[in-house]
C-alpha cells in the first residue's frame, strides 16, 4: 500500500513532468512557427533576387557570373525545401497524427498514384488485394503513402523498368503493410540511419532532402507503430510498417 506522503510526492512529480512536456511542446510549436515565417523569407529572397539578376542582359555574356548565380538560385530552394520538411517533422507533433475514424488504404494509396500520374506512367504498380480499412486519418495516411511512392520513384534503378507492389496483412488489430520495389535498394548497413533526419546516402545532383523516410517512421510511430526496411525484390527495397486496423 502506497503511503499517503508518497503519493503525494509521486502527484508533484506527475505535476512536474506534465508541466515540463507542456513547455516543450510550446517551444517545439514556437520554433515550427519561427521556421514558417524567418528562416523561409530569406531562401525566398534569395532566390527571387539570383532569378533577377539571372535576367539581367549585362550578366548573361559573363559565364562565372552566370554559374554563380544559378548555383544561389539552386541552394536558395534547397534550404527551402530543408526547412519545410524540418517543419513538417516538428509538426507531426501536434495534432496532426490522429488515431480513429476509418480510412480504406487503398482509396487513399489510388489517390496518391493518381496525383503522381506524370512520374508513374510508366511504372508498373500492384496493389494486392485487399488492403485494410484503417483506424487513421486520411491525412497523415496520404502524406506516408506519397513519401514512399515518391521515395520508389526517386531511387529507381537505371537499368530496368520501375515495379512497385504493395501488401499488408492483419496482426493483432494492426494493418502490416509491405511497400516493396524493384530499385536501386538500401545496403543493410544503412537501413536504420536512414530512417534519421537529413540522411542521405546519394550524391547531392539527386533531388532531396533526406527527410522523406524520418517522416514516413515518425507518422508510423505516432500511431504506435513501427518502420523498418527490408530486402526488396531483384536487389530493391521493401518499406515494412505497421498502422492501427479499423472494424
Amino acid at each position: 500500500v502506497i503511503s499517503i506522503r508518497r503519493r503525494r510526492s509521486l502527484e508533484r512529480e506527475r505535476e512536474t513532468l506534465l508541466t515540463s512536456l507542456q513547455a516543450r511542446n510550446l517551444e517545439l510549436s514556437r520554433l515550427g512557427e519561427v521556421m514558417a515565417h524567418h528562416f523561409q523569407e530569406p531562401t525566398r529572397r534569395l532566390a527571387s533576387f539570383s532569378q533577377r539578376l539571372l535576367a539581367k542582359s549585362s550578366l548573361a555574356c559573363d559565364e562565372d557570373n552566370q554559374l554563380s548565380l544559378n548555383f544561389i538560385n539552386t541552394e536558395s530552394k534547397r534550404l527551402s525545401a530543408l526547412v519545410g520538411d524540418a517543419q513538417r517533422y516538428l509538426a507531426l507533433d501536434h495534432n496532426q497524427v490522429s488515431v480513429g475514424g476509418v480510412t480504406d488504404s487503398a482509396a487513399v494509396l489510388r489517390q496518391c498514384i493518381v496525383d503522381a500520374q506524370g512520374a508513374t506512367a510508366d511504372v508498373d504498380i500492384v496493389l494486392h488485394a485487399p488492403l485494410p480499412r484503417l483506424a487513421l486519418e486520411e491525412k497523415p495516411l496520404r502524406e506516408l503513402f506519397a513519401i514512399l511512392l515518391d521515395n520508389a520513384l526517386r531511387y529507381r534503378h537505371p537499368q530496368r523498368p520501375l515495379r512497385i507492389e504493395v501488401s499488408a496483412n492483419t496482426v493483432d488489430q494492426r494493418a502490416v503493410f509491405r511497400f516493396a520495389d524493384n530499385g536501386s535498394g538500401i545496403a543493410p548497413e544503412y537501413r536504420a540511419q536512414v530512417l534519421g533526419m537529413f540522411t542521405r546516402l546519394v550524391p547531392s545532383s539527386i533531388p532531396g532532402t533526406g527527410m522523406g523516410l524520418a517522416l514516413a517512421s515518425k507518422i508510423a510511430n505516432l500511431t504506435g507503430g513501427d518502420l523498418h526496411i527490408e530486402d526488396g525484390p531483384d536487389g530493391g527495397a521493401c518499406i515494412v510498417f505497421d498502422l492501427p486496423f479499423g472494424e
